[in-house]
């Protein structure tokens, strides 16, 4: 090694410097360089899954899908059973006017069975009406199908209880026909109105409450479900500029 002082060369053993006497001080050695470690061989595999977000609303979607498939059915079938209906109701009342004009002399039951006729038809043809309207609305998801069906369902109902009115003979005849007649159509009206009001499949399928807005009973009803559908499951978020 080398001392610091005079610069001259000495073994390494020495303590001093035999030309200056300077104490020779140790100095450090070296430190071996490590080469660097190759990473550990990656062996092959799967590669890492991304994130899934379930979102719980398709489930909903598609149960909407299927409430459409289900109205487009009624609007094939729904005319064909209501026309059946129609020609039977025809066939009756002609029949029964054809056998009062043959052995009865008075009017009053030709009269009766008229206007019975009349309104058989009307109240079939408007079955007809409504169901085909409300059939459309929903395919098209037009808000305004619910107040459709408040508004004239009950009409309906209000024909067929004149008929059982009309067809009855004397007033328990006539009253046990059309009060048991009258309350299970307005329980049928509940509860398709309910199942319209409360089904989370229809305002998931319309996409939004408007439907309940545009109402006639049911303005102030909140949307069906809870979190996260309280808000319109098809709405895009707003957007800033």
């Amino acid at each position: 090694m080398i001392c610091k002082q005079c610069k001259n060369q000495i073994s390494d053993d020495s303590s001093f410097c035999p030309v200056c006497g300077a104490p020779v001080e140790a100095q450090p050695q070296p430190q071996a360089q490590t080469p660097p470690q190759a990473p550990p061989p990656v062996s092959p595999g799967m590669p890492p899954q991304q994130p899934v977000y379930y979102n719980p609303a398709d489930d909903y979607r598609i149960l909407g899908g299927f409430l459409k498939a289900v109205v487009i059915l009624l609007k094939i079938v729904g005319p064909i059973l209501m026309g059946i209906s129609l020609l039977v109701t025809l066939g009756t009342s002609i029949y029964s006017i054809m056998k009062i004009l043959r052995y009865i002399n008075t009017y009053s039951y030709l009269v009766k069975t008229i206007i019975v006729l009349i309104l058989g038809v009307a109240d079939t043809a408007f079955g007809i009406f409504i169901l085909l309207n409300v059939g459309s609305k929903l395919e098209k998801r037009d808000a305004g199908f619910l107040k459709f069906y408040q508004m004239f369902l009950p009409i309906q109902i209000g024909i067929g209880f004149i008929i059982n009115l009309i067809q009855g003979t004397g007033i328990a005849g006539k009253l046990g026909t059309a009060i048991p007649s009258l309350v299970i159509s307005i329980v049928v009206f509940v509860l398709w109105n309910l199942y319209f009001v409360k089904s989370l499949r229809v305002y998931v399928y319309m996409g939004s409450d408007a439907y309940l807005r545009n109402s006639i009973f049911t303005k102030n009803v909140p949307a069906p479900g809870t979190s996260p559908y309280q808000q319109p499951p098809y709405q895009q978020p707003p957007t800033y500029n």
